[in-house]
């Protein structure tokens, strides 16, 4: 920040995720610490917009990524795409846009995933239907 405050210009482009706005069970970390980026996003972007400086967010949904399996990578955001929304938020002439979380979520259904996620038979829930890996993260044994 003190180097673009010196230039009085810059992009602050965050990561977030769809954790950023869904709570799925067993990923409370991984939820608090999501939507504190969002929060930081916020602030930093008021804070610093005098200076013109836009501070933005992406959260993309499942992203397909090397450590995917393949079993369920055809339902993914390839990372090529997040990139190119974090390529046009670095756009020098995209200077109005602060503030702001851009959901990258393709044709992933986010908001209503969570209620299915431990149902059998889906393709996308743990392994362990019986959440005993819950129990080794719980901190309340």
């Amino acid at each position: 920040i003190p180097y673009l405050l010196q230039k009085c210009e810059g992009k602050i482009i965050n990561l977030g995720s769809d954790s950023s706005f869904v709570g799925y069970p067993v990923f409370s970390a991984d939820a608090v610490s999501k939507h504190g980026i969002l929060g930081l996003t916020k602030s930093l972007s008021e804070e610093l917009k005098q200076h013109n400086i836009q501070v933005n967010v992406v959260c993309p949904g499942g992203v397909d990524s090397v450590q995917t399996p393949k079993a369920i990578s055809n339902d993914l955001i390839p990372s090529e795409q997040v990139a190119e929304v974090i390529y046009f938020l670095a756009n020098p002439a995209i200077n109005s846009i602060t503030g702001e979380c851009l959901k990258v979520f393709g044709k992933q259904d986010i908001f209503q995933g969570s209620q299915h996620l431990f149902e059998p038979g889906n393709s996308h829930s743990y392994p362990d239907k019986n959440l005993s890996t819950y129990q080794t993260f719980s901190p309340m044994k």
